[in-house]
């Protein structure tokens, strides 16, 4: 799992929305999941969370934990 945070900066920035495609275009590439979350927004953080979940689930820890 891939996160790039502070996507609130993106929106008024050039140089970092450029930075961001250039991050989606690799994930993309390689077959890696982006997750892009703003912390001070809360801006898909849900998402990550789920993903995570899932991921330790997917790996078993989960369960192992419980």
């Amino acid at each position: 799992i891939v996160v790039a945070n502070k996507a609130e900066l993106a929106e008024g920035d050039a140089d970092v929305a450029a930075a961001l495609e250039r991050i989606r275009r690799h994930c993309a590439a390689t077959g890696q999941t982006l997750h892009v979350i703003s912390a001070i927004t809360g801006r898909g953080l849900p998402e990550l969370l789920r993903a995570v979940a899932a991921r330790l689930d997917d790996l078993g820890w989960a369960r192992a934990a419980s």
